[in-house]
């Protein structure tokens, strides 16, 4: 009998109103990033220490909205206390119906119950930029990517050389969408993009203190708000200017003296790698590529001249020397750069050689730009 109103105490129990009000620190768990730009509309339960945390255990950027006044200031003060405010962590008091932040910026936008019936997806959206996500209670609202953009994959836009965009979107009244960092680049430098990312190249001469730290570094950037996702050392000695980076939807295909390497788009490691059999060319170093239909073709050939890694903090505004760098000396196309005798075509779908062919009958080694 004790046991029968324990059971049925229980179950009365389980019928009453319970808050189902998730803290802050519920929310930021249950849709963590890691690095990025947060929108975070109203805080929930007013625990305003949880998101001081959140910046804190990671490198976001928040901007958190309320119509709160009492809330907001609350927010400023622990931001401020902890060093953040300004810098990682921005506050301001509006209408949540209109938020205060341009549009494709954000990589997530939490809605806290209280504002959940505030804002409209298409505000939402207008925020998001393409593939990000926005959190409303228990529903999922992704942008998805807008019809007529288009990415620059190579160093001259497509595999053709042709530097004219067929983008539909990049037109009309433009404005700045975001300043970030690299704010100052060694040279030279390449940059390409595909799936919402920059991948940027810096060389091997710096005429700056202040771009001592990017020489010879590959850096990979949120193509909407400027996050700088990765970055990893470039090989030194190997001289970047030339046409062997390729960015595809999920991955950035980079050409060197040793092989094409196959790096994930997301965390910036070596997925895998194409080296050049020895059988077939005079040499394993990447000239020039070009990608279409899930073929890569490349240009292959002999070592080239290695180039030295040059420090000069130039003093005072401007100053940008420009000097031909041993290498793009053609009298000797056995060590200058982009010369080969191969062309090579790889399946990346299999990873296999599709084909190779050597120019012998050419007088003269091929140079591609």
């Amino acid at each position: 009998m004790k046991n029968f109103l324990l059971l049925v105490a229980l179950f009365v129990f389980s019928l009453l109103p319970v808050s189902t009000e998730a803290t802050a620190s519920d929310f930021f768990d249950h849709h963590p990033l890691k690095q990025g730009m947060v929108v975070l509309l109203d805080v929930p339960q007013n625990d305003v220490d949880a998101v001081v945390a959140y910046c804190q255990n990671n490198e976001v950027v928040l901007y958190v909205q309320t119509h709160d006044a009492a809330q907001l200031k609350a927010i400023q003060t622990a931001a401020d206390k902890a060093g953040l405010l300004g810098q990682r962590i921005f506050a301001d008091t509006a209408k949540l119906s209109e938020i205060q932040i341009v549009d494709n910026l954000a990589d997530l936008i939490l809605v806290a119950p209280s504002a959940e019936q505030l804002v409209n997806d298409e505000e939402l959206l207008r925020v998001l930029h393409p593939q990000a996500t926005a959190y409303i209670g228990s529903r999922k609202l992704t942008k998805q990517k807008p019809a007529g953009v288009e990415d620059w994959t190579h160093p001259y836009h497509g595999p053709d050389n042709n530097p004219q965009t067929k983008d539909q979107l990049a037109r009309g009244k433009l404005r700045t969408q975001f300043i970030g960092y690299p704010k100052f680049s060694p040279m030279p430098e390449q940059s390409v993009i595909g799936g919402g990312r920059i991948y940027k190249a810096m060389g091997h001469i710096a005429h700056k203190a202040n771009q001592f730290e990017w020489l010879n570094t590959l850096v990979c950037i949120n193509a909407y708000n400027g996050t700088i996702l990765w970055r990893r050392p470039l090989p030194k000695g190997f001289m970047i200017h030339r046409n062997t980076m390729i960015a595809t939807d999920d991955a950035l295909l980079l050409g060197d003296d040793k092989s094409c390497k196959i790096i994930d788009g997301e965390t910036g490691k070596t997925r895998d790698e194409l080296v050049i059999p020895k059988e077939i060319s005079d040499g394993p170093v990447w000239k020039w590529m070009a990608y279409r239909d899930g073929i890569l073709y490349g240009l292959v050939g002999n070592v080239e001249i290695k180039v030295d890694t040059q420090k000069a903090a130039r003093r005072g505004i401007g100053h940008w020397p420009w000097d031909m760098w041993q290498g793009h000396d053609y009298k000797d196309p056995k060590t200058a750069f982009g010369y080969g005798r191969t062309l090579v075509a790889y399946n990346l779908k299999t990873k296999k050689e599709f084909g190779s062919t050597e120019m012998k009958n050419s007088s003269m080694p091929a140079r591609c730009a």
